[in-house]
């Protein structure tokens, strides 16, 4: 078992699975690949922004299931909190289950800090 040292940040994003079909076009699987790439060079530059400040912070890409995946690094870095924001509050977010905080919340081995944006 990997462990983090005290005090430090893992940021972890995980990238939802491309969805695989028999049907699916070469154009759609090039755009899922480069949105992907933003998002890797995205987290890197955050957590280089971090490391400005707080030398112990690391980045973690995954591909998969969001709650699942932050679950097995949480446990993989044997981490103490897990601080995940909370999208699609609106009805239809709610409606077609988007929000991945409450189900990060069921899954983690240890306690889930949700931050609620203020609507404006």
């Amino acid at each position: 078992m990997q462990s983090a040292s005290p005090g430090a940040i893992t940021l972890v994003h995980v990238y939802p699975s491309e969805p695989i079909t028999y049907f699916t076009m070469e154009r759609i699987h090039d755009c899922f690949a480069e949105e992907r790439l933003t998002a890797e060079r995205k987290l890197e530059d955050l957590a280089e922004r971090i490391r400005q400040t707080y030398p112990s912070c690391s980045a973690e890409f995954c591909l998969g299931n969001p709650p699942e995946e932050v679950a097995l690094m949480a446990t993989k870095f044997n981490a103490d909190l897990i601080v995940t924001a909370s999208h699609y509050r609106s009805f239809l977010g709610q409606l077609f289950n988007l929000d991945q905080a409450p189900k990060i919340t069921h899954r983690a081995p240890c306690p889930v800090l949700v931050y609620h944006e203020q609507s404006e």
